[in-house]
């Protein structure tokens, strides 16, 4: 599931096209924006504290206070580590839902080494491992 809507190899808001309008009703990508973390946000907060997912995947490290919002209530408490010089940001939240920020897997400061991503999905799967609480 897509946190926000429309699909966009460009989250610049310049890059927002008339046929975004057409889709969602907004003239631009601000307010879009504005009413998907007023209405979108939490309604997902909502869905993953009824049926709390085992682990949820998030891209797009500029987006973790969003990605809190909907998946953890805040972005305290965030856990940082550095895995083959990419950051990964994670949490479990109150309801025992594993939270992983991750780079967006593209361009050269992203999540796209063959290591990298298997390292990731190895610290990924000792955490699930572990008991549902936010220690290590």
């Amino acid at each position: 599931m897509k946190a926000l809507k429309t699909q966009q190899n460009n989250t610049n808001p310049d890059q927002w096209f008339s046929s975004f309008s057409d889709i969602s009703g907004f003239n631009s990508k601000d307010a879009y924006m504005a009413w998907c973390k007023k209405e979108r946000l939490p309604q997902i907060r909502k869905w993953t504290c009824q049926y709390a997912p085992e682990l949820i995947i998030c891209l797009g490290k500029t987006y973790i206070s969003d990605f809190a919002t909907a998946f953890h209530g805040d972005d305290k408490g965030f856990h940082t580590e550095i895995i083959e010089d990419r950051e990964m940001n994670w949490v479990v939240n109150q309801d025992g839902t594993l939270v992983v920020v991750l780079p967006f897997m593209v361009n050269r400061n992203g999540l796209v080494r063959n290591t990298a991503i298997q390292k990731v999905g190895e610290r990924i799967a000792k955490l699930l491992s572990y008991p549902r609480t936010d220690d290590e």
